[in-house]
């Protein structure tokens, strides 16, 4: 990318491409949301900050990073060839769907111990179980040549 190329059109198409800050970003999220996970934090103080940093990073970096390339990558996942990538962006999307409106009601409602609580929690933690690797293999190509490069 050169200095002359930095309008928005050709940034835009190159960011569909370059897909390592989107995906690290859901790791980072996956990570601090796991570690939210009752059996592997033992101590509230701990939790407290994690649960701190995981709104955080999903109110302000995730939305930039992923939302930005999400945007960007919908045209090539719209004129793809290939009916893997296709069909695992299709239901990355979907999942994404259910995580972000799950993750939006428990910023919101909270998990007070309602069945809304609940079920938002369970939508949350499963969509992002799921999400997480299909996410993995679905860039592990691209993943793994940029690793051997």
């Amino acid at each position: 990318m050169t200095p002359l190329s930095l309008s928005p059109r050709p940034c835009w198409q190159w960011l569909a491409y370059h897909h390592q800050a989107a995906e690290g970003s859901l790791y980072l999220m996956f990570c601090s949301g796991l570690l939210l996970w009752e059996p592997l934090t033992p101590l509230w103080s701990l939790a407290r900050w994690n649960l701190f940093l995981h709104v955080m990073l999903s109110l302000t970096l995730f939305p930039l990073l992923f939302g930005a390339f999400w945007l960007s990558h919908r045209a090539l996942l719209n004129r793809s060839n290939k009916p893997f990538l296709r069909s695992t962006g299709r239901f990355i999307e979907a999942l994404l769907l259910v995580c972000l409106a799950s993750g939006l009601l428990l910023v919101l409602h909270g998990t007070p111990g309602d069945t809304m609580g609940n079920l938002a929690s369970w939508a949350h933690w499963l969509s992002a179980l799921a999400l997480t690797p299909l996410v993995l293999r679905h860039a592990w190509r691209w993943t793994i040549l940029k690793w051997r490069s």
